[in-house]
């Protein structure tokens, strides 16, 4: 292929962007089309979600349901013969936390810094259309403001400027930056090892003790998720019941002295 375009989170892109500086054989990455990323999550939540959810079918989740509510989008299960259920926003969001991979704890690149161009929900943006949905655009580089130009030349899309401030503020830049910290200190603390930015990806390679303790650290993390997996998908199943319980019940007193 002469020209191919990646679109990934901030690690994705900054693996693509790493391997286009490493090597000629990589030049034929053209576009970087970047995804707003707050995390991602470890795949033993899916066990959770599921559980005895539409039992004995190949099953797909929806992380994100915008088809009723752009806002606040609902988690969709659906199996292979087109049967749905819906949970709830609250069941993500009380998840997220506990099953945030300690890779991303340390990700500074929410707004996807090495991308052409980043694409994501309008958080904290002024007069945004959330019932029938609206996406911010950041670009970063006079070849896609070209792109962009011509799309709307052509009416593809309908675009309007908007605050780089409210971006910041409304993604909650200031606030990671404070939670990273926190996770390098902690790492820190404990000797354990933190990724170099900037010496990985302007060299693209690492010498063998670092690579060596890295596959080390994949491992262990692999044996401790494998070990403990029974364990914390049956915690965490009881986390969501008792939230339930205690949602059902408030609902009902709320009924009742209302």
């Amino acid at each position: 292929y002469k020209s191919i375009a990646i679109i990934g989170t901030g690690c994705q892109i900054q693996g693509a962007w790493a391997l286009r500086k490493s090597s000629d054989k990589y030049k034929n990455i053209k576009y970087l089309l970047g995804l707003i990323c707050d995390r991602s999550l470890c795949r033993t939540v899916t066990d959770v979600l599921y559980w005895s959810l539409l039992n004995d079918k190949n099953k797909k989740i929806i992380w994100r349901d915008k088809s009723n509510d752009y806002k606040e989008p609902s988690l969709l299960i659906k199996n292979e013969d087109g049967k749905c259920i819906t949970l709830p926003t609250w069941e993500r969001h009380i998840l997220k936390d506990p099953f945030t991979p300690p890779r991303c704890r340390l990700c500074f690149d929410k707004l996807n810094t090495r991308a052409d161009v980043v694409l994501g929900d309008p958080w904290g943006m002024d007069n945004v259309d959330w019932k029938h949905g609206e996406s911010l655009i950041l670009v970063r580089n006079n070849l896609v403001e070209e792109i962009i130009c011509q799309m709307i030349a052509n009416n593809y899309i309908v675009v309007r400027e908007g605050s780089l401030e409210q971006v910041i503020k409304g993604q909650g830049i200031k606030e990671r930056k404070v939670n990273i910290l926190y996770a390098i200190a902690v790492y820190e603390q404990n000797g354990w090892l933190l990724p170099k930015y900037y010496e990985s990806v302007n060299t693209g390679f690492l010498d063998n003790n670092k690579l060596k303790a890295v596959q080390n650290l994949i491992s262990e993390f692999i044996r401790m998720s494998k070990k403990n997996k029974k364990d914390i998908v049956g915690r965490y199943r009881r986390y969501v019941s008792f939230t339930k319980l205690k949602i059902n019940l408030y609902t009902r007193l709320v009924k009742i002295f209302k």
